[in-house]
C-alpha cells in the first residue's frame, strides 16, 4: 500500500509540473548524477545491489530524460550543465554505460579503481 502511495505521489508530482517547478528553483545550482553500476537488463537481478545499480534500460531512460532538459559537460564548476558522473570504474561502465553515452555524445567523469587500471576493455 505505502509504495503504491508513494508511485501515485510521484506521478502526480509529475503530471502537475512541480518537478518542473523544483528544476526551475534549482536552476542555478550545479546537477551532478552519479552511478556506480549499469548492468545488462539480462544480468540484473531484483535485490542485488539495487541502491547502487541500474538496469541498462533505466539508465537510457534517466539519460535521454536529462537530455531533454540539461546540457551536458566534464566542467564541475559550469553550472549551466549535467554531469555524469561514475564511481570505480567498473568494467561495465566502459562496456555498458560509455556505449550508450557515446551514441548520444554525452561526457561523462569515470573515478576508476585503482585494480583496473591496465586492463583492456575492449575485450
Amino acid at each position: 500500500m505505502k509504495s503504491r502511495l508513494v508511485n501515485f505521489i510521484a506521478f502526480a508530482a509529475y503530471r502537475l509540473g512541480v518537478v518542473d517547478l523544483f528544476y526551475w528553483l534549482n536552476r542555478r545550482a550545479k546537477r551532478i548524477l552519479t552511478f556506480h553500476n549499469v548492468l545488462p537488463d539480462a544480468m540484473f537481478r531484483e535485490g542485488i545491489a539495487n541502491g547502487v545499480s541500474n538496469r541498462l534500460s533505466d539508465f537510457i531512460r534517466i539519460i535521454d530524460e536529462c537530455t531533454r532538459r540539461f546540457r551536458f559537460s566534464t566542467d564541475l564548476l559550469d553550472a549551466g550543465t549535467l554531469t555524469i558522473t561514475f564511481d570505480d570504474g567498473y568494467r561495465n561502465q566502459y562496456s555498458v554505460a560509455f556505449r550508450e553515452l557515446r551514441k548520444r555524445g554525452i561526457p561523462a567523469c569515470v573515478f576508476v579503481a585503482g585494480d583496473v587500471i591496465g586492463e583492456d576493455f575492449g575485450r
